[in-house]
C-alpha cells in the first residue's frame, strides 16, 4: 500500500513538474515588441535624465516582452514641435512632452503643465493621480489617438528676466515679456 501511494504521488509530482515546466517555458512564437522612444529634451539640459530612468524602468518591468530603446532628444525627431505629431504617425512609439508645447493644437494642453503659479511638483503628481487631473489629460490626449502619463514633474514657471528693474506696476510699460 505505502508503495502505491508512493508511486501515486511520484507520478503526480513527474506530472505536475513537466506541466510548469512547460507551461513556464518561453514560446517558440512570441516575439520581443520593440518601440522607439525619444526624449524632448537634448543632453545638454538635466530634464533627460528621467526620461531616461523612465525607459530603463518599463524596460524592468516589461520583463523581456518589451524592448524600449532611448533616444536624447534631436535624435530621431528634430524639433520639439514635431515630436507629437511622429508618434500620432507611429514613426516612433512614445515620447516626453511639454503639454503647453502642443497649445497651437488644442489650448487646454497648456492648463496641464505650464501655469504661472497653481501647484507645486507634488501637487501636480497629487493631482494627476488623486484628484482627476489624469483622466482629464487622457480625455484630451485621446483625441489625437495618444495616451499620456506624467512621470516627472518640475515647479511651476516663475519670475522674470529684465535688464530695466521693476518695483512697482508702472515699471512694467514697455517692458516686453512671453
Amino acid at each position: 500500500m505505502k508503495k502505491k501511494i508512493a508511486l501515486t504521488l511520484t507520478i503526480i509530482f513527474v506530472i505536475v513538474s513537466i506541466t510548469g515546466i512547460i507551461g513556464w517555458a518561453p514560446s517558440a512564437q512570441s516575439k520581443v515588441v520593440k518601440w522607439k522612444y525619444q526624449s524632448m529634451w537634448v543632453p545638454s539640459i538635466t530634464l533627460w535624465r528621467g526620461d531616461k530612468y523612465f525607459g530603463d524602468l518599463m524596460n524592468v518591468l516589461a520583463a523581456g516582452e518589451l524592448e524600449i530603446k532611448y533616444y536624447p532628444g534631436g535624435t530621431l525627431v528634430k524639433t520639439s514641435g514635431e515630436i507629437f505629431d511622429a508618434v500620432v504617425a507611429g514613426s516612433i512609439q512614445m515620447a516626453t512632452d511639454w503639454p503647453s508645447y502642443w497649445e497651437g493644437k488644442n489650448t487646454a494642453f497648456g492648463l496641464i503643465t505650464s501655469t504661472p503659479a497653481w501647484f507645486t511638483p507634488g501637487d501636480y503628481m497629487l493631482w494627476f493621480w488623486q484628484a482627476g487631473g489624469l483622466e482629464l489629460a487622457q480625455e484630451l490626449y485621446a483625441k489625437f489617438g495618444l495616451v499620456w502619463y506624467p512621470h516627472s514633474s518640475t515647479g511651476p514657471e516663475s519670475g522674470q528676466r529684465s535688464n530695466k528693474p521693476i518695483n512697482t506696476g508702472s515699471d512694467y510699460k514697455d517692458v516686453k515679456m512671453r
